[in-house]
C-alpha cells in the first residue's frame, strides 16, 4: 500500500539490511581467518586433541562473531585498512573464547555453540590450562602487529578490565545488587571487549 510506511523508515530498513548483508560477507572473511589461526597455532603433540577440541568450539558455525565484524565496519567507515582491523576483530575474538572457555568452568556449563565444552569433555584443570594456552597464543599471534606492543598492551588492559567485572559479579553484587554496581559489572565485564573492538581500529 503505497505510504503506509514513511519514507525515512524505508531508508533505515534499506541500511540496515545493507549492514547485515555486510556482516555476513566480514564473517565469512572472519571464519577464514580464523580456520588459518587454528592450523597454524604451534603446540606440542601431546596438546593436540585438547586444542583440536577447542578449535572445534572456536570454529563453531553457532559463533556470532559481533566482535570481530564491529572493526571491519569501522575500517569500511573510517577509511582504515581493512585486512589489518580484520585481525584486530580477529584477536578480539580470541580473547572473547578464551575467557568462555574458563567461564564454562566457572559456570560448570557443559554446552557452547552447539558443542560440548571442553570442561565436559575433559577435567576441569585441563579445561583452564587450554584456556591459559590459547591466551598466549593469542599475544602470539598480536605480535605480528605492526604496533605490537601497543596492541598487547590494550589487550592486557581490556582482559583486566573484564576478569574485574566477572569478580564483582560474583563477589560484590551478591552482596550488594544494586543498579549502578551492575551498570559498573556489565561495563566491565562485556562491555571492555567491545571498547577494544571499536578502539583498537
Amino acid at each position: 500500500m503505497p505510504g503506509l510506511y514513511p519514507q525515512s523508515n524505508l531508508e533505515d530498513i534499506a541500511a540496515a539490511d545493507d549492514i547485515l548483508a555486510k556482516a555476513e560477507i566480514i564473517k565469512k572473511k572472519v571464519y577464514g581467518k580464523l580456520k588459518e589461526f587454528s592450523l597454524d597455532s604451534r603446540r606440542h603433540g601431546d596438546l593436540q586433541n585438547f586444542i583440536s577440541k577447542a578449535h572445534e568450539i572456536l570454529l563453531s558455525p553457532d559463533a556470532k562473531r559481533i566482535r570481530c565484524i564491529i572493526p571491519a565496519l569501522v575500517a569500511e567507515a573510517l577509511s582504515l585498512d581493512e585486512d589489518t582491523c580484520l585481525k584486530y576483530g580477529l584477536t578480539v575474538e580470541l580473547i572473547h573464547y578464551t575467557s568462555l572457555i574458563h567461564d564454562d568452568v566457572i559456570d560448570d556449563d557443559v554446552q557452547r555453540r552447539g558443542c560440548k565444552t571442553l570442561n565436559s569433555l575433559f577435567t576441569n584443570s585441563q579445561a583452564v590450562l587450554i584456556g591459559d594456552f590459547m591466551l598466549c597464543a593469542v599475544i602470539e599471534y598480536s605480535l605480528e602487529f605492526k604496533n605490537s606492543n601497543e596492541v598487547i598492551r590494550l589487550l592486557f588492559d581490556g582482559v583486566k578490565r573484564m576478569v574485574t567485572g566477572i569478580i564483582i559479579e560474583q563477589a560484590v553484587i551478591q552482596e550488594n545488587p544494586t543498579m549502578d554496581k551492575y551498570r559498573e559489572m556489565a561495563l566491565l565485564k562485556t562491555g571492555s571487549l567491545f571498547e577494544l573492538s571499536f578502539g583498537l581500529p
